[in-house]
């Protein structure tokens, strides 16, 4: 079935015999009447079921967001290398933008303390990070037009955060991606990126 959450929608998955995988890895799933496979990010496993984070932005992803209960999905995975665990001692610094809060929605859920950074168009899509609140990490959100936290990109909130001793999981467009990765460099932090 599926759900909305903020602009995006929650659609869940029976799992059968698919492994869950870890966080960073990601799917293959295949909406009925389309050629290709979309890959998709796992954001959460519970209860038995696969659950993707979705923008139904094209005709694929729209397909996948109008999936009812008891409709059949082909399903691929996990694929790709999840991300490997922090060193003891190291802060932990989730970076996200916009969809790319899917995948460190479990590395979060797992995490004993750290920081999840947040960037976001609006307020709007930065809600989701409300899903976060339960964890033991906490949130520091940017949005392009200042309507939630601050205004700006959320690579100045890594910026102000990265030390030595951080390692930086990251998720979102490339740009930010590359940002994360040379603001890593120059601070002597450990930096893993999700394409």
């Amino acid at each position: 079935g599926t759900e909305p959450i903020g602009p995006y929608t929650f659609l869940r998955v029976a799992a059968g015999p698919i492994e869950p995988g870890c966080a960073g890895q990601f799917f293959m799933l295949h909406p009925p009447g389309h050629v290709l496979p979309r890959p998709m990010s796992l954001c959460l496993f519970r209860a038995g079921e696969l659950c993707f984070l979705i923008d139904p932005i094209g005709p694929g992803t729209r397909t996948l967001c109008g999936l009812t209960e008891g409709d059949t999905l082909h399903v691929l995975g996990p694929l790709g290398s999840g991300f490997p665990a922090p060193k003891t001692g190291e802060k932990t610094v989730l970076v996200a933008g916009g969809m790319g809060i899917a995948p460190l929605y479990l590395f979060a859920a797992a995490l004993k303390g750290g920081l999840l950074l947040f960037g976001a168009r609006d307020k709007t899509v930065a809600s989701i990070a409300d899903e976060f609140k339960g964890f033991d990490c906490a949130i520091e959100i940017a949005t392009d037009d200042g309507s939630a936290g601050r205004r700006g990109f959320v690579t100045a909130l890594l910026e102000e955060a990265v030390t030595p001793e951080t390692v930086i999981y990251a998720c979102g467009p490339l740009p930010m991606l590359k940002a994360a990765s040379l603001i890593a460099d120059k601070a002597g932090a450990r930096c893993y990126v999700s394409l």
